[in-house]
């Protein structure tokens, strides 16, 4: 997970934002989707953090997350750097425990409407079937 992956390099490392994202996403290049990878090339200039900010803001990821949860990772990447390293990873625990909130709601509808999104493709294909016959 990204976060922990910074709050291990903030406490343990020292390392500036910069450097912390440009290793995590070397390391994780091939476990980040490719429409990420495409939307983190910007043109040169503009820092890693504002690269994020603006994949953030991509169609691709707007259409697979709510907007809440947009806005909570926009915010944790802006608000990444600002401060000493216990501000920092105190900041890291917060952003955790707020996704984990989010994932969890998120398994829960998953789990509440796989019925409901399950039984009305078998009608739909149903429905078809007796059209053509």
């Amino acid at each position: 997970m990204f976060i922990v992956y910074c709050r291990t390099q903030i406490r343990y490392a020292a390392r500036n934002v910069e450097e912390i994202i440009r290793s995590y996403i070397d390391d994780h290049r091939s476990a980040l989707p490719l429409f990420i990878r495409q939307d983190l090339q910007l043109p040169g200039g503009v820092s890693v953090q504002e690269r994020i900010v603006e994949a953030l803001e991509s169609p691709r990821i707007k259409k697979g997350l709510k907007a809440t949860d947009i806005a909570c990772l926009r915010a944790f990447v802006s608000s990444l750097g600002e401060g000493d390293v216990e501000s920092q990873t105190a900041l890291c625990d917060l952003y955790e425990s707020l996704i984990n909130e989010r994932l969890a709601d998120a398994r829960e509808r998953a789990e509440k409407y796989a019925g409901l999104y399950t039984a009305l493709g078998v009608l739909a294909g149903l429905a078809v079937s007796i059209l053509l016959i």
